[in-house]
């Protein structure tokens, strides 16, 4: 029983290789590649835009004003 913990570990110790069960190194590089290079595209630096609905605004701003009422958070207006 101890052998094979011995062999487990071994195999462990040393994920990288050609064995069948080892870590694909070359694939795992190919494929960060390839996500470094998609982050270079123009379509990939454009911040999206962002539309809130004016419902979803005055329900989400009266919860912050009951959560600030209730708790002892300080509600700032913009700019200040």
């Amino acid at each position: 029983a101890y052998w094979v913990l011995h062999y487990i570990a071994a195999e462990i110790d040393h994920p990288f290789g050609d064995d069948p069960n080892d870590l694909d190194v070359e694939e795992m590089q190919c494929r960060f590649n390839r996500t470094l290079i998609s982050l270079l595209s123009p379509l990939s630096q454009k911040v999206p835009s962002f539309k809130p609905r004016s419902h979803c605004v005055s329900a989400s701003v009266g919860a912050l004003a009951s959560a600030a009422i209730s708790s002892d958070v300080v509600l700032m207006p913009e700019g200040v």
